[in-house]
């Protein structure tokens, strides 16, 4: 017994002297009015934007759900995201609620491969 004793006392300081080195380590010091970069954001949906690929998605087709202007917004907004996978999922929320016509408008604003790859893949889907 008094060997184990022994190693968990050891290891109970050696966790402690690391964890006392970690809080009282020296730091390089800031640079003067040096602020963390701040994540990308996108206006009023910079949270969004800050968020992972998958997220996004995930995001979106719970908002799908929901019909009202916030959510028809951030569709919308998704539409634009550099994700073509996050861009598909707004796409087939609007479609799934019916308003495929959303997406069409939005394809017609802003025509180019990428929007027509969307409407493509969006119908493959249907």
């Amino acid at each position: 017994m008094a060997p184990l004793l022994t190693v968990v006392v050891g290891l109970f300081a050696v966790g402690a002297a690391a964890g006392a080195y970690a809080a009282f380590a020296p730091r390089p010091p800031r640079a003067e009015g040096s602020e963390p970069e701040p994540v990308p954001s996108a206006g009023r949906f910079g949270e969004f934007a800050a968020l992972a690929e998958s997220a996004r998605c995930d995001l979106i087709f719970s908002m799908g759900a929901i019909d009202d202007e916030a959510s028809r917004s951030l569709l919308l907004h998704a539409l634009d995201d550099p994700s073509e996978a996050v861009a598909l999922a707004a796409a087939r929320a609007f479609a799934r609620a019916g308003s495929i016509g959303e997406v069409r408008r939005y394809a017609s604003e802003r025509p180019g491969h990428r929007t027509h790859a969307l409407l493509q893949t969006l119908a493959m889907l249907e």
